[in-house]
């Protein structure tokens, strides 16, 4: 999947709500660097919705 962070967090708890995943494998892009950008534009828009579940 690809888009602007807002999107991707938007589309990957929509699946979680649905019941349509339970969990999420993340391949970055490229191997240096693609990971951290998902964990620092896409992982704090999605924490908000984790914290009812900690």
């Amino acid at each position: 999947m690809a888009g602007t962070p807002e999107q991707v967090a938007d589309r990957l708890q929509e699946w979680f709500e649905q019941g349509a995943a339970d969990g999420f494998n993340v391949m970055p892009p490229w191997l240096t660097g693609g990971f951290d950008l998902f964990a620092d534009h896409v992982v704090p828009l999605l924490r908000p919705a984790a914290e009812p579940f900690s």
